[in-house]
């Protein structure tokens, strides 16, 4: 039995909210609340960063920079104006505790992501607990607060080549 889950339906569809721990902690659920290109967030739907037919099917670092964090996504870290994660100074770098992501710079992006707390070390063996994944991830419970602008969500398939990356050590790769 699972302690303090939430069931919810959300566009018909029956998912659990919110991540949920057994007697031996284990977390399980927490699924996105997603359909057919939508995430929902709060009770809004939301449009996907990436449509399912645009997005790469690959698992390491240089395949999510791509496809998510970098400047060709609609998820683009930097922001499209750059004042998100763009350099130091951008107000979503300030607000994240120097988070740094520039639209080109694969590098600086994974180095920060592994060094200011969005993954750490332990994230490894339970990917999902990592702030990245939490601060991605949208629910009818409004976690997952990014990408703000454009405001958009990740799908199941999304976050698990996230996790899958993470759980394999989080490389630059």
């Amino acid at each position: 039995m699972f302690a303090g889950c939430i069931l919810c339906t959300v566009c018909g569809v029956s998912a659990i909210a919110a991540g949920c721990s057994d007697a031996s902690g284990t977390v399980k659920g927490g699924e996105s609340l997603l359909d057919s290109g939508t995430s929902t967030e709060g009770g809004a739907t939301i449009p996907l960063c990436i449509a399912a037919n645009a997005r790469g099917t690959g698992h390491t670092f240089s395949d999510l920079f791509q496809d998510y964090f970098g400047n060709t996504s609609g998820a683009a870290c930097s922001g499209s104006s750059g004042a998100c994660h763009g350099d130091a100074n951008a107000t979503g770098a300030r607000n994240s505790g120097g988070f740094v992501c520039p639209a080109n710079d694969k590098t600086t992006c994974h180095d920060t992501m592994t060094t200011k707390g969005l993954i750490n070390p332990g994230d490894q063996a339970a990917p999902e607990n990592s702030l990245l994944y939490s601060t991605l991830r949208k629910t009818a419970t409004g976690v997952g607060t990014m990408p703000k602008s454009p405001l958009c969500g990740f799908d199941a398939t999304d976050m698990k080549r996230i996790t899958d990356w993470i759980g394999a050590g989080a490389l630059n790769d």
